[in-house]
């Protein structure tokens, strides 16, 4: 499994891959860089921030 491919950016320390290439808000990247599973995710988001405020936080 190539993990560049399927995490962006990563950096390579002690023989184990770290991915570096993070995002606190998915709603600020780009649809280009987004999957298939996280751009119906972005919108939905998106919508219900339309509605009220919503919190945001990295799990």
């Amino acid at each position: 499994m190539d993990v560049k491919k399927i995490f962006g950016k990563t950096i390579a320390h002690n023989n184990k891959h770290y991915i570096v290439d993070l995002h606190d808000y998915i709603t600020t990247v780009s649809k280009s860089q987004l999957n298939k599973h996280f751009k119906p995710w972005s919108e939905t988001i998106k919508h219900w921030q339309k509605r009220r405020d919503v919190a945001l936080r990295r799990l």
